[in-house]
C-alpha cells in the first residue's frame, strides 16, 4: 500500500478546458457526456489522488450500468491492489480476463496479483495453500507468454516464481515487525518525524526488507523532503528492482523536484514490469505531455 499523497493541480489548462466546453455547448456542437462517462472520470480523478474506497465506489457504479467496460474493471484492479486488498483485486482481474481473454498484459497482470498475494500471506496461510496461490500465478504467467512469446517480464517473473531466484521478503522479521508497525501508525497520523526514525529502526533491525526503505521515502515524500525520498526509493529498488510501484514513486518525487526526463524514464520503468499498472501509465502521459508542450 502506498502511503504518498501527491495531488495534481489542473492550472491553465483546466481553465481553458471550461471555456472550450461553455463555448462548444452554446453553439450546441457537443452533447452532454454519459452518466457512465462521468463516473468514470470521477474514478479516475479518484484513483490519482489516491481516494481509493471513492474510486472503487466510482468503478463499481460504471460497471453496474455497464458490465464490459474494461476501463472500469482496470481502475477497480488498481483500487483495491493499492489498498492492499489482494483478493478483490485478482476478483476484478479475472472478471477483465475473461472478456478480454487475448490480452497477454492482463494475465501478465493477474499473475502479478497472485504473486503478491502469495507474498502477504506468508506467516498467515499454511505453506501448502501459498504454494496453490502461487500456482495460479506461474499459471497466468505461463498464459502470458503463450499468448506474447517476446514477453520478457512475464518470463523473469516465471522464473522468480518457480523458484529459480527467491522472492523478496514481504513481511520484516520479528525484531524489526514492532518498529515497522509502529512507523505505519505514527505516518497514518502525520507524524512523520517519529514514522521516519521507526522505519530507520526496522531497516537497521532488517536491512533487506525493502518495504521500509519504500514507506521511509513516502515520509520524506509527504514532508516534501523531495532529494531524501529519491534516495530511499532507490534504495528500495537496490533490494527490489521488480517493483513497479517502487519505480513510479521514484518518478513522483523526481516529478517533484522538476526533474522531468528522469520522472519520464522511472515511469516508463514502471510500465514495463507492469503493463497492466494504469497509475504509471497515467503518470507517464502527463509528464510527456509536460515535456512536448
Amino acid at each position: 500500500m502506498s502511503h504518498c499523497y501527491r495531488s495534481r493541480p489542473g492550472g491553465i489548462f483546466c481553465y481553458v478546458a471550461v471555456l472550450l466546453s461553455v463555448l462548444i455547448g452554446a453553439i450546441g456542437c457537443v452533447s452532454a457526456p454519459s452518466k457512465t462517462a462521468v463516473h468514470l472520470r470521477k474514478g479516475q480523478t479518484h484513483l490519482e489522488s489516491k481516494r481509493y474506497d471513492k474510486a472503487i465506489s466510482e468503478f463499481k457504479i460504471v460497471l453496474e450500468k455497464e458490465p464490459d467496460n474494461l476501463a472500469a474493471y482496470e481502475g477497480l484492479v488498481s483500487g483495491y491492489e493499492e489498498k492492499g486488498n489482494h483478493k478483490e483485486a485478482i476478483k476484478a482481474c479475472r472478471a477483465l480476463a475473461e472478456l478480454v481473454p487475448g490480452d497477454a498484459d492482463v494475465h501478465y497482470k493477474l499473475g502479478g496479483l497472485y504473486c503478491s498475494y502469495a507474498q502477504a500471506q506468508t506467516g498467515t496461510l499454511s505453506s501448502s495453500k501459498v504454494k496453490n496461490i502461487l500456482k495460479q500465478g506461474i499459471k497466468e504467467f505461463q498464459k502470458t507468454i503463450e499468448l506474447n512469446p517476446s514477453h520478457e517480464p512475464a518470463k523473469e517473473m516465471l522464473r522468480i516464481a518457480s523458484g529459480a531466484a527467491p522472492l523478496n521478503p514481504s513481511e520484516p522479521n520479528d525484531k524489526a515487525r514492532p518498529h515497522f508497525q509502529k512507523a505505519e501508525q505514527y505516518f497514518a497520523m502525520k507524524q512523520y518525524e517519529k514514522a521516519i526514525e521507526e522505519y530507520e529502526r526496522a531497516i537497521e533491525l532488517d536491512p533487506k526488507f525493502a518495504p521500509a526503505y519504500l514507506y521511509l521515502g513516502d515520509a520524506y515524500f509527504a514532508k516534501e523532503e523531495y532529494f531524501e525520498a529519491i534516495a530511499w526509493y532507490r534504495k528500495s529498488l537496490e533490494i527490489d528492482p521488480n517493483d513497479a510501484r517502487a519505480w513510479r514513486y521514484l518518478g513522483n518525487a523526481y516529478e517533484e523536484d522538476k526533474r522531468l526526463k528522469d520522472a519520464l524514464a522511472a515511469y516508463k520503468k514502471s510500465m514495463k514490469l507492469d503493463p497492466g499498472y494504469s497509475p504509471a501509465k497515467q503518470d507517464y502521459e502527463r509528464v510527456k505531455r509536460m515535456l512536448t508542450d
